[in-house]
């Protein structure tokens, strides 16, 4: 099993979890209702990392940056 270095942190009224993950493994977002996301390291290339998200089609994914013009 790998050692794993977990930071639990609050910024910006969020809780933050630093995780460290191999490719095709995965994190699961979930409420004690059910699953709302998975995200899986789909891709290691260099210093790019390629994510792969599941979730419902009412769970809105977005990048911050496009998360930001929207709230603007």
């Amino acid at each position: 099993m790998q050692k794993e270095s977990t930071v639990l942190t609050m910024q910006n009224n969020m809780s933050r979890l630093v995780l460290t993950r191999k490719l095709d493994e995965e994190i699961i977002i979930h409420q004690q209702n059910g699953i709302l996301c998975s995200i899986k390291v789909s891709k290691i290339d260099g210093k790019q990392v390629r994510l792969a998200f599941d979730a419902d089609p009412e769970v809105k994914i977005d990048r911050k940056e496009i998360y930001s013009k929207i709230r603007e």
